[in-house]
């Protein structure tokens, strides 16, 4: 930085220089820098997107970007699946539509997210839906069911001392642990540091969790210690987000939604289902800037014991409510920001 000597000096030059050309001072602008707002989506295959499109009509929402990856086998070679719209850039999609779920003919939340959100958003102001989801996957320390091929969501504070991840894809000596929270991060920090090289200022509007079936599937003792988990999932996401970024508010501040399990996910009215979610309640009770919302009008299976229209198994919802299911998500998502 000049001193203010320095500057003294060189005024006057500056004036005599203009007077004797006869010429007004120009002025100069900067370019006005790039914006895009992030939403930061994760969980288990309701966020990998398990809904069947089917025969409804999908749109593409523009000044929209997504880049996710879904299903990527970590552990052996098995269930050779899912997406991949992030390892490069030049991957990212430019206008979130149908399609970004576990396979082309699916979707998730980020086309809710995006319905909701699109018409906020042109050509210098940005958004984009950055997901890391893996079906059948757990926030408790197990390698059991799916948890077995992708790894687990267990949080990095609770690793065991000198223990990081290896999320080498389809490793086969891989330990499941925390496999997913480290992919989590180290997804949003290629993207973010993709984003900043590109000249865009990030903002990061919250993180969407859509997850807990599988640990209600373990019964009572993970549905238990849930609330302690995902507590420490959220504080540490946070304080990682903070320090990729630079932005010491994210640490305290980060909104976090939680989409609630269906009560009627692989039955109606299942009674752990009700227990999962009041726990999801009791975090979003504990902790600031964490919200829960309600997913029980969304059917899965019907009281008659048969699915809903549209949904192709026991445990994903129908197109018609992933996109309210992502639009709730959204509206969270305004209502904290």
């Amino acid at each position: 930085m000049k001193s203010k000597k320095t500057l003294i000096t060189i005024l006057p030059l500056l004036i005599l220089s203009s007077c004797a050309n006869q010429e007004a001072p120009k002025t100069s602008s900067t370019p006005q820098k790039k914006e895009i707002d992030m939403v930061i989506l994760a969980g288990q295959s309701n966020a990998a997107g398990y809904s069947a499109i089917l025969e409804n009509k999908t749109e593409t929402f523009q000044n929209t970007v997504y880049a996710g990856e879904t299903d990527r086998v970590l552990i052996g070679n098995e269930f050779k699946k899912g997406t991949d719209f992030l390892s490069s850039s030049d991957k990212y999609v430019q206008g979130i539509r149908g399609g970004l779920g576990y396979s082309s003919s699916h979707i998730g939340p980020e086309y809710g997210i995006a319905k909701k959100l699109s018409s906020n958003y042109n050509e210098n102001k940005k958004l984009m839906v950055l997901k890391t989801a893996a079906g059948g996957t757990t926030l408790a320390d197990v390698s059991s069911n799916l948890s077995e091929v992708y790894g687990n969501w267990y949080p990095r504070s609770l690793w065991e001392d000198g223990y990081t991840p290896n999320i080498e894809a389809s490793s086969p000596k891989n330990d499941a642990t925390g496999l997913l929270y480290h992919l989590l991060v180290e997804n949003f920090r290629l993207v973010y540091e993709d984003l900043i090289d590109d000249g865009y200022k990030v903002n990061i509007l919250g993180v969407c969790w859509s997850q807990g079936e599988s640990d209600a599937d373990l019964g009572g003792e993970a549905v238990y210690n849930y609330p302690r988990l995902l507590e420490t999932f959220i504080t540490d996401l946070r304080f990682d987000i903070a320090d990729i970024t630079g932005e010491s508010l994210y640490e305290d501040e980060l909104p976090f939604v939680i989409g609630k399990i269906a009560p009627t996910y692989y039955g109606y009215n299942r009674s752990i289902n009700f227990q999962m979610a009041t726990k999801q309640d009791e975090v979003a009770s504990s902790m600031d800037y964490v919200y829960a919302f309600s997913t029980d009008d969304l059917i899965v299976i019907q009281q008659n014991g048969k699915r809903n229209e549209g949904c192709l198994d026991d445990w994903h919802f129908n197109f018609a409510d992933m996109t309210t299911f992502g639009e709730r998500f959204a509206q969270a998502l305004i209502e904290a920001n």
